[in-house]
Formats: C-alpha cells, sequence, structure tokens
C-alpha cells in the first residue's frame, strides 16, 4: 500500500533546485516486471540522506503493475521522473534514463535491490573532496536465509593517475584466482558516475546486450578514465532470488561475449597499457562460459568435458549447491537427463528446504561414484578437496575444471 510520507527538511527548497537541473546526483532506475519490489527500490532512494537527487524511473514495457507503482510514488515526490517505453532491455532502459538525467553525478539501481540511507550522500562527498570520476562501494548479498557483504579487495582510499596504473590497472578484471573478478567488482550498481564522462561509453553499447553490459560500462569507463575512490563499505543490497530475474539462459552468449570484446578492444586500443587488459579479458571470457554455457564445451556424445569427459552413464556425486551446482545440476539431470546423480552440500540443512541437497557423509569413501566439484573460486575447490581427500576418498575420483581449460581456454572454445 502506497501511503505519503512527508519530510521534514525543507522539501520545496530541494524540489525546486531539482526542477531547475540542479540535483547533485540522477539516480536511474530501470524497471521490468518488478511489482513486488519496486516499491522498496524507489523509496530507498526517495529517502536518501542526499535530499538532491532526481529519481529516473524507467519502466521497460512491464506488463505487470510496476509502471502504475512509479505512477503513484511520482504523485508524492516531485524529484521522480515515471517514464514508459516499449520493452527494449535494461541496456536500453538505462541510456533513456541518461538521456533524461541532469546531474552531474549518475547512479543505478535495479528495480528489485534497494541502498542504504547514506549511500549516495557518502559517494557524492568522497568524489567531490577527492575530485575523482567514479565511487566504489561495497555490495551486500541478500537472500532469503542470510545477507553476506563481499569483500572489498583494495584498500580505502583514492587511486588516480599514477596509483591506479600501478595497484588497479594490473588486477582490475582479473585476480590471479580463477572465476573471481578483479579489484574493481564489475557491477554498474554500487558506483557513481561522472555523467559526461559516462555518456561516450553507454552510446557504443548495444541494446540487445543482457548479460555482463554491467563488465563493459564498468571496464570501459575506467579503461578510458582512470581514476576512483573505493569507499569501503556496503550499501548496496543486492537481491539474490529465484524471481528477481537476475538469472536467465542465454542462447547467443558467443555471439554477446564478441560483442563485448569488440567495444573493449575498442577501448584498450586508444591506451598504451594494452598487454595487461588483453589477458584479464580472455579469463572473463572464460569463467563467463563456465557460468552460463557448459554445453559449449561438450562433444556430441554428451561428455562433459570441463571436467574430465564424464557421461550419463556414469554415477556421479555433485559437491556444491552455490550458484553454480544449481546450474550444473539443471544442466546435467533437467537438460540432460543424468540419471545418477547425488547432489550434496555443506549447507544441506537450509538448502535441503529448496533443492534436493543431502548432507557430504553420504560420500561413501569406497564408493565408486565420480565426485564433481561444483564450485569455480580455487579457495572454495581446495577447501573441499582438502576435505574428501582426508576422508580417504582418492584423488582420481575428485573432478575439478580441466587444467587446460583454464589455461589454454580459445584452443578448446571454437566460438571464441
Amino acid at each position: 500500500m502506497i501511503e505519503d510520507g512527508k519530510n521534514s527538511e525543507n522539501v520545496q527548497t530541494v524540489k525546486e533546485r531539482v526542477k531547475k537541473g540542479m540535483a547533485k546526483v540522477s539516480v536511474i532506475i530501470p524497471i521490468y516486471n518488478v511489482e513486488k519490489y519496486v516499491e522498496q527500490c524507489i523509496r530507498s532512494v526517495m529517502n536518501q540522506t542526499l535530499k538532491d537527487i532526481e529519481i529516473i524511473c524507467v519502466d521497460d514495457g512491464s506488463t505487470d503493475k510496476s509502471g502504475e507503482i512509479c505512477d503513484q510514488l511520482r504523485k508524492l515526490d516531485d524529484r521522480i521522473k515515471s517514464v514508459h517505453k516499449s520493452n527494449g532491455g535494461v541496456v536500453s532502459a538505462r541510456k533513456k534514463g541518461l538521456e533524461l538525467a541532469n546531474s552531474p553525478y549518475v547512479g543505478f539501481v535495479d528495480s528489485d535491490d534497494w541502498v542504504e540511507p547514506n549511500y549516495y550522500k557518502d559517494m557524492y562527498e568522497a568524489a567531490e573532496k577527492n575530485q575523482v570520476l567514479l565511487v566504489e562501494t561495497g555490495i551486500i548479498d541478500e537472500s532469503m536465509d542470510y545477507a553476506v557483504p563481499r569483500k572489498i579487495k583494495c584498500p580505502e582510499g583514492s587511486y588516480t593517475r599514477e596509483k591506479f596504473m600501478n595497484i588497479i590497472a594490473p588486477r582490475m578484471i582479473y585476480d590471479g584466482d580463477f572465476y573471481s573478478y578483479g579489484v574493481i567488482s564489475p557491477n554498474l550498481c554500487n558506483k557513481l558516475f561522472k555523467r559526461s564522462y559516462l555518456c561516450p561509453i553507454m552510446e557504443k553499447m548495444n541494446d540487445d546486450y543482457c548479460i555482463a553490459e554491467d563488465f563493459v560500462c564498468v571496464y570501459s569507463y575506467l579503461i578510458m578514465n582512470p581514476s576512483v575512490y573505493i569507499l569501503d563499505k556496503a550499501y548496496y543490497h543486492y537481491r539474490m532470488v529465484a524471481d528477481s530475474g537476475k538469472r536467465k539462459k542465454y542462447d547467443n552468449m558467443c555471439d554477446i561475449l564478441k560483442n563485448y570484446r569488440c567495444i573493449l578492444e575498442y577501448f584498450i586500443a586508444q591506451i598504451s597499457y594494452k598487454n595487461s587488459y588483453l589477458e584479464q579479458l580472455n579469463y572473463f571470457e572464460l569463467y563467463s562460459l563456465f557460468a552460463s554455457r557448459m554445453d559449449l564445451f561438450d562433444l556430441p556424445e554428451k561428455k562433459l568435458m570441463p571436467y574430465g569427459g564424464i557421461t550419463p552413464k556414469q554415477k556421479i556425486i555433485l559437491y556444491g549447491a552455490g550458484a553454480v551446482g544449481i546450474y550444473i545440476y539443471r544442466y546435467l539431470v533437467e537438460e540432460n537427463n543424468f540419471q545418477n546423480v547425488t547432489w550434496v552440500d555443506r549447507d544441506y540443512n537450509t538448502l535441503s528446504q529448496y533443492y534436493l541437497v543431502k548432507s557430504p557423509e553420504v560420500i561413501n569413501p569406497e564408493g565408486e561414484e565420480l565426485i564433481i566439484i561444483s564450485a569455480m573460486k580455487t579457495s572454495a575447490v581446495k577447501s573441499i578437496r582438502n576435505d574428501l581427500l582426508n576422508k580417504g576418498i582418492e584423488a582420481e575420483r575428485i573432478k575439478w575444471i580441466e587444467r587446460k581449460y583454464i589455461d589454454n581456454p580459445r584452443k578448446y572454445l571454437l566460438c571464441l
């Protein structure tokens, strides 16, 4: 139920400044079929302690009540612009928001997420005080059962020019740990951008992009504008639920990655520090494919090649029920009819409420099943592998991604 809530600050003065194009920050919210969450999202922006903001809600052709909710909230707060357009995807919606933005700084919030009250105040002050072109903060992963802040990989502070090139650039996209992003996260929504520098980047992006579009935008921006302040505090709540629309299947993943690479290489070509970025980009392509198109590694006889050529007739224990484990389980059981799959996870008590997950104690040290470790971060893989070895399980039974795919993905992925 939407109810009016008056703010005690001099609301009229703030509204007048925003109307005159004098807002300090424009917050763009692309919206599509999120009636369950969108009011919480918009209200979290309305309630910011930085009042001089404009809130641009772009309804991207929703077929539920999302657009109506935006219009109702618009009546309560003159700082809100509620725009409706035909469905064109998140990139198209963000571009539309940028066209309408008047502020020197721009931020983005996904419509099923929400932010802390001091989010834009703290980022705006950090940008102004340190005269940087980007501010990055932490993210809190939210599920039904837990909220976990992601670790910031760089000490808080300003990184510009030489300091950026020495500390950030060599590890910006890839930090040396397989399936781990670099010291700058690829997420668009935990950042504050300088609008005049962001517009040329967004103009290069194809409206059809539907996965990793944040990655291309963020890293292209920093390649061209090496200036960032790291704010070591988590303000942005990222909703990780099944119906949030964040997880999709993409049939044209290879084409998408080729397009992304063209954009990034366009910007990389304009700078002198090329080789390191290109090498990091290779790793991004690889783990993007592992995360979304495992079938690209398969042979015609349906061998699961990244994990040693496992076939549907073999007995398998899938160890791990995180995002990667869920994807692999669905790929094996639902899409390719693998019959003999047992799924285990250390957190089976919680996960068994939602999935067919059992305790790792069901693993028989004398058994014949092959054990696939369904994790990507090497630290997690090492921990699981050591536990299995300590229980007397033979190393030959334990499978992870074969080293050759990690070391030379282009040799085995013909689409790249």
